[in-house]
């Protein structure tokens, strides 16, 4: 008896049967994606532009589909896979169980991802982005526990978990009974042709799905600026898309390829070239890094002190919010030294811009601290060159010396002594991210004398979740919003956190004022360590998101010096002013900034994702970059003019700390 031929053994019935409930499946998950970035434009709804509308809001709820059909179509493959075999052997049970089981859990996954995602936003006002992986390279247990502090658990989580109950329930409903009965398949699909042409379909609908297009390439990062909102650019992906991205960015940079990151070319001494603006191509960035200082233009300081304050961003300087009585100390200390209000944070995160401040490199993305390279000062490492100059370095932080591996690290760079909130003691006014800064100020002040010239470097914490100091037993004043602020604030201010803003400052203040008297010839530089995370308007201006303080107090050292006219700078700066204003003529060091209390032609501040000028400001974080004027009628330099620069000091950071020095060196 002749054997049936393998095409005759395909059971096509119970194929077309399983292959409805996969459609089911990613159906279920296409909806659920749907419904979730809806909620999500809706929480937020107050980020939204005032000139965006209900066909902005749709074109994202549609172009987000592509996005969220890739990872559908993922969620699906599993269940697929049996499918196909359900042409061979009789595995609908298997089928069905996989299906039902997988989904379940894919369904629970995204549920607390999608929430994770809500409150990430609301923390940085992204989606996933490459902070997410902050929460295993900080201190995991500290972030934890103010997320378990900062959000009523039982609150927080019911809703995921009644949401996963009935989506489960709902799906276990949805898979159970086919869109088409199987006898009508049967009869629809009975002939050889029909059932090649569905086959033919349903895959190009699959690859389809999986690429998010049809067209010649799959949907990427790129094709989320539908809208003029940002907003609701940033509310396309879906955050497993987000999370990719953000995953997909870091590896690179942190592998050979990161470098056309920042320089497509990938011609690094090209680069150094243009950087040092020299006739050859150097071949060795000690050469290109080196500065010849040019002398004090007042008094040198015998005392550098350089505060980096937790979440102390620019807008609360400006005097648009002075009504507010945040900030008296900082803008009583500016009024009285020199202010640089055009000023970017050079990174996102804290330890991301005390890398730039401890080594003078850029934030290049690659976790700075944790590199090889970084177990030896740099030359650009600014205690290394305030130790050259006979100074002793130290850097103390409010918080505990594990974190980030800080005290190894800052040994590492050249700091003489290092303390943490260990050593600071007051127990009862500690979190899980250490003590108060009025504890940390007043350790600080007793610890620095004048023995011997020194420079300090100080990080602290409390404007920081969990804000839970009693501000209002301090002398918090504030009630309510002021009127003339009334049409840009949303009525209903979070008190708690603007009070530990004013604590912070409230200790700038009184921490100058206890120094000043005991150390001669003091320079104090203070600045935040990132911005855009505590916006208190409605729709705050590019502007008001992309810059921190930047003010130098010092009547001594300071005297008949003021900011030159056009100064604009980045964290990356701060390590040659504050060097060029200590340095004899003719000290040789290495720096990558400018100087900003010295004029130049060229002023930039060049932070990883946010650039200013005098009268403009620009984003990379998105693409393409923004770049909207600070002054009216402000001539708006050329976007390529920014990137070009943007990408040679981030490039050759990067070289510096993956590769070291020597440029010659064939080019990943």
């Amino acid at each position: 008896m002749p054997e049936t031929p393998w095409h005759a053994r395909l059971n096509w019935s119970r194929f077309f049967s399983q292959a409805q409930r996969d459609t089911k499946l990613w159906l279920f998950f296409m909806v659920w994606f749907l419904l979730f970035r809806a909620v999500f434009i809706g929480i937020y709804r107050q980020d939204m532009a005032p000139t965006s509308g209900l066909g902005d809001v749709m074109l994202v709820l549609l172009n987000g589909m592509r996005y969220d059909a890739t990872i559908a179509s993922y969620i699906v493959v599993p269940s697929l896979l049996l499918t196909l075999g359900c042409l061979l052997r009789p595995w609908e049970r298997a089928a069905g169980r996989l299906r039902l089981i997988w989904g379940i859990i894919a369904f629970a996954v995204a549920a607390m991802t999608c929430g994770g995602d809500i409150g990430f936003y609301g923390e940085f006002r992204d989606q996933f982005n490459e902070m997410f992986f902050g929460l295993f390279t900080d201190d995991t247990v500290a972030t934890l526990k103010t997320m378990w502090n900062s959000y009523n658990p039982i609150v927080t989580l019911t809703p995921f978990v009644v949401a996963i109950i009935l989506g489960g329930w709902c799906l276990r409903w949805w898979l159970g009974r086919d869109l088409i009965p199987v006898a009508r398949t049967e009869q629809w699909f009975a002939g050889r042709r029909a059932r090649i042409a569905v086959t033919l379909v349903l895959a190009v609908c699959f690859v389809g799905g999986i690429r998010g297009s049809f067209g010649r390439r799959p949907v990427q990062r790129k094709d989320a600026a539908v809208t003029r909102d940002n907003f609701l650019n940033i509310c396309v992906p879906n955050p497993f898309t987000a999370l990719r991205y953000a995953y997909k960015t870091r590896a690179r940079l942190a592998h050979a390829e990161g470098l056309a990151t920042y320089i497509p070319h990938r011609d690094i001494r090209r680069a150094a070239q243009e950087f040092a603006a020299t006739e050859t191509p150097p071949e060795s960035l000690d050469t290109v890094f080196t500065r010849v200082a040019p002398g004090p233009q007042g008094t040198p300081p015998r005392h550098v002190v350089l505060l980096l304050m937790e979440t102390y961003e620019g807008w609360a300087l400006e005097p648009r919010f002075a009504s507010l009585g945040l900030t008296n100390s900082l803008r009583d200390l500016a009024d009285r030294g020199v202010e640089v209000p055009a000023f970017a944070p050079g990174a996102n995160g804290t330890m991301q811009t005390m890398n730039i401040l401890m080594t003078g490199l850029a934030d290049a993305g690659v976790d700075t601290n944790y590199r090889p390279n970084s177990k030896q000062a740099y030359p650009t490492s600014i205690a290394a060159i305030f130790h050259r100059l006979g100074y002793r370095t130290r850097l103390f932080y409010g918080g505990y010396l594990s974190w980030q591996k800080l005290q190894t690290y800052a040994g590492q760079q050249g700091f003489d002594e290092v303390y943490g909130a260990a050593h600071m003691g007051e127990w009862s006014h500690t979190n899980e991210w250490g003590v108060d800064d009025e504890y940390l100020f007043d350790f600080a002040a007793k610890t620095v004398t004048d023995h011997e010239p020194s420079f300090t470097l100080i990080l602290s914490t409390s404007f920081h979740p969990p804000f839970d100091i009693d501000v209002r037993a301090k002398g918090f004043p504030l009630q309510s919003v002021p009127p003339e602020l009334a049409d840009i604030c949303p009525p209903e201010l979070d008190y708690t956190m603007l009070g530990h803003l004013w604590y912070a400052d409230r200790c700038i203040g009184e921490f100058v004022a206890d120094i000043e008297p005991k150390l001669p010839d003091l320079l104090v530089a203070v600045t935040g360590d990132h911005s855009g995370r505590r916006m208190i308007t409605t729709h705050p201006t590019l502007l008001e998101q992309s810059t921190v303080p930047c003010v130098f107090y010092g009547p001594a050292v300071l005297e008949g010096i003021s900011a030159p006219e056009g100064a604009a700078g980045s964290h990356i700066d701060l390590v040659r002013t504050l060097v060029e204003a200590t340095a004899p003529a003719g000290f040789e060091y290495q720096a990558l900034g400018q100087n900003l209390l010295r004029p130049n032609d060229s002023f930039m501040g060049l932070g990883r994702f946010s650039q200013i000028g005098p009268d403009w400001v620009s984003s990379t974080r998105q693409q393409p970059p923004r770049l909207e004027a600070t002054v009216p009628g402000a001539t708006l330099p050329d976007v390529d003019t920014i990137l070009a620069r943007h990408g040679r000091l981030h490039a050759l950071s990067w070289w510096r700390i993956m590769r070291g020095p020597d440029l010659t060196q064939s080019t990943p």
